[in-house]
């Protein structure tokens, strides 16, 4: 047309330019239909991969549970380490009453239980009568020694206590018989004592005795009334006296002292024999004077067998002595001791390979 301007020419990167968005672009028409939206950017390029985000999350995923677990387990380790090496964990001795009469006690008793006493009420009925007792079957063969036996540790022990304000007396002894409701040795001799009276002459009364409830042979008699009495009183003490069975005065005096390291001069044991002949002499018949005379020489030859298989295994952790401690635990009892007494804690735990290597480590009272 004449008067008009050409029109511009298009250099070839505009066609190019011009070619290649149009032909990225996308038509998306409407749910009505009318119209045509045309949107380039949905299909540019994307920065990030799927698989790059996933990665990514991965990592951060497995550096969080890392650094939790570290936290967690420097924390547990911190808390075993805190129970290993401070004193009784979570402080058992806090609920403990303050008595300062308490502190008096130097002298620890030591009545082994044998037996377990059943009986209600000893003015009621005879507590020589072998129905208000639980007894081993060689106990049984002649229940008037026995239980007599028995009755005079207690009374024994009473009247060294009572004429001593420095001695604790504790009876030691756990749940050994499973006819017996789950009653204790100790529990069953100190209720005895109780009923008696004889807790009554004790310048503290009845808080001049307690009990053991865990022991389940001599060498825990022994061992863990020596616990028992830092429980209560917050000291180890100074002199020991066990009022037993006068056959087993060699067992501890030469085996179980030792074992412990506790010196000699502050260690006394008073025997009672279960038999005495002459008592039964004057009553008995030829038959039963011949039964009295096989029941000893029974006990006499149990006693050296227990000596030797103590004398072979000083702690009572290996072999047989193991057994019969297996066989005592029906209940399945584990003592406090670890926790309460601290201070003899390896000793508790100490059992050598060979059965006689002593114990190496400090101990209180050595």
């Amino acid at each position: 047309m004449p008067g008009s301007l050409p029109l511009p020419v298009s250099s070839s990167a505009d066609r190019l330019r011009g070619s290649s968005i149009a032909g990225h672009r996308l038509r998306l028409t409407s749910l009505s239909g009318k119209s045509d939206i045309s949107h380039p950017l949905l299909f540019a390029r994307a920065r990030t991969t799927n698989l790059a985000v996933l990665i990514l999350s991965t990592i951060c995923c497995l550096s969080l549970y890392l650094n939790l677990r570290s936290i967690f387990s420097i924390s547990s380790f911190r808390s075993q380490l805190d129970f290993r090496h401070s004193e009784p964990p979570f402080s058992p001795f806090r609920t403990h009453p303050v008595s300062p009469s308490f502190s008096q006690f130097t002298r620890l008793v030591i009545v082994p239980g044998h037996a377990i006493y059943i009986g209600a009420n000893p003015a009621l009925h005879d507590p020589l009568d072998p129905k208000e007792w639980i007894l081993e079957p060689y106990q049984a063969r002649h229940p008037p020694s026995s239980i007599g036996a028995f009755i005079k540790h207690i009374q024994t022990a009473a009247n060294t206590v009572s004429s001593d304000p420095s001695a604790l007396l504790v009876y030691s002894g756990g749940q050994t018989r499973p006819q017996a409701n789950q009653s204790t040795e100790a529990g069953s001799y100190s209720r005895l004592a109780n009923q008696m009276g004889l807790h009554d002459k004790f310048s503290l009364g009845a808080l001049q005795a307690t009990t053991e409830d865990f022991a389940l042979d001599s060498w825990t008699n022994l061992i863990y009334s020596v616990a028992r009495f830092k429980e209560y009183t917050g000291s180890y003490p100074k002199q020991i006296t066990v009022i037993g069975h006068a056959v087993k005065a060699k067992r501890f005096n030469e085996l179980h002292r030792k074992a412990m390291k506790w010196p000699e001069e502050r260690f006394k044991y008073i025997g009672i024999d279960p038999i005495d002949l002459n008592q039964f002499a004057s009553t008995s018949t030829t038959k039963e004077i011949s039964d009295l005379k096989d029941i000893e020489s029974s006990m006499i030859q149990g006693e050296k067998k227990v000596y030797l298989e103590f004398e072979k295994d000083l702690y009572g952790c290996n072999l047989s002595l193991m057994e019969k401690r297996k066989k005592r635990n029906g209940f399945r009892r584990f003592h406090p001791y670890l926790i309460s007494n601290p201070d003899i804690r390896g000793l508790l735990d100490w059992c050598p390979i060979n059965g006689i290597d002593e114990y190496e480590g400090t101990l209180p009272w050595a």
